[in-house]
């Protein structure tokens, strides 16, 4: 019942939301922290507000009732228990790639290309700033617009970028190369063939689908 169907698969969710607000240690946080939340039933939006207002807020909803959250060092965590919150558990640097990426990581010894995906709870001053500590670079590009950073890092870095609270999701950073350069910006191929980690559908054209 109380299952949580992550993109690399499923986990249980325990049923320990007073246990994690006791020991969470967040009244000592000296930065945010990003956690899945598992209600016992979905919070209406009234409920999610008040969330917020208390310095929890719900970003990507997961199946089943589960949200990624971040939670502010001053937040009262007090007000998640008020609430039909099932369980809270801090969130995973592995959870935020796919195998495939996290075998081409570990395969490489020097510097990687990734995508970044942040969530907009972060600024890009703060993305910029936390990107540099670790060392690596930012090479400019159109998707920032939509909180997605190409990133140059070593690839021993990667696992520290996925345990931040501000990141989304990590993928390899592709190149759109259109195989036919003016047809293919005409009927948007480019949109349908670039991977989702930078706003495309990532179809590959290696299978075929009929309907009528």
């Amino acid at each position: 019942q109380h299952t949580i169907f992550l993109k690399g698969g499923a986990i249980s969710a325990p049923a320990n939301a007073r246990k994690w607000v006791n020991e969470s240690g967040m009244s000592a946080a000296k930065q945010p922290r990003q956690v899945l939340v598992h209600f016992s039933a979905a919070p209406s939006p009234e409920q999610r507000e008040q969330l917020k207002n208390s310095g929890i807020t719900l970003l990507d909803y997961i199946p089943e009732n589960t949200w990624v959250a971040v939670i502010a060092p001053s937040a009262n965590a007090e007000k998640a228990l008020s609430l039909p919150v099932y369980s809270i558990m801090d969130s995973k640097p592995e959870w935020k790639a796919d195998n495939y990426t996290w075998k081409k990581v570990n395969k490489e010894k020097g510097s990687v290309e990734i995508m970044v995906s942040f969530y907009p709870v972060v600024s890009p001053g703060g993305i910029r700033q936390f990107i540099s500590t670790l060392g690596a670079r930012i090479d400019p590009g159109g998707m920032e617009q939509y909180g997605s950073y190409k990133v140059i890092i070593a690839s021993g870095n990667v696992k520290d970028v996925a345990a931040w609270y501000g990141v989304r999701y990590i993928s390899p950073f592709t190149e759109m190369a259109p195989l036919d350069l003016q047809s293919r910006p005409a009927i948007k191929g480019n949109v349908a063939v670039s991977p989702s980690s930078v706003g495309g559908y990532g179809l590959l054209g290696d299978g075929v689908t009929a309907g009528v």
